[in-house]
Formats: structure tokens, C-alpha cells, sequence
């Protein structure tokens, strides 16, 4: 794959990911993280839709930037 297709893919997956986020019904936060069962923090909780604990959601952005989730 060419850099500018593999970087053209991560633009649109981040773009469906916006999209799909301002059309989303929101929700109330998850209590405990949804991949490693970690308790989410109150504060954090507070944002609308959170569904995982600081580091598995940088973890989740991280594969996602790479392609690999």
C-alpha cells in the first residue's frame, strides 16, 4: 500500500469515527472499563459515552491510527 492510500485510510476511518460519534444517541458512561474491567474514574465518567479507562482508550486510538483494529 502506498503512504498516501494508508494515510487517505486513516483520515476517513477518523472521519466515520467523528461522524458516527455526533449522530450517536448519547449515553451514559460505562462504570468499568469495557476491555480490561478496570473501575472508570468518576471524573472521567462525567464526559458523556465513556466506555474505557485512560489507558485502554489510548491503546484502542493507538491500533486504530496504525490500522489494526
Amino acid at each position: 500500500m502506498r503512504p498516501e492510500d494508508f494515510a487517505q485510510k486513516i483520515e476517513l476511518a477518523e472521519y466515520e469515527e467523528t461522524q458516527r460519534r455526533a449522530i450517536q444517541t448519547k449515553r451514559p458512561s460505562l462504570s468499568h472499563c469495557q476491555d480490561c474491567g478496570e473501575e472508570i474514574p468518576p471524573e472521567r465518567q462525567k464526559a458523556t459515552a465513556v466506555t474505557r479507562c485512560i489507558g485502554c482508550q489510548e491503546e484502542f486510538e493507538s491500533l486504530n491510527k496504525r490500522g489494526m483494529s
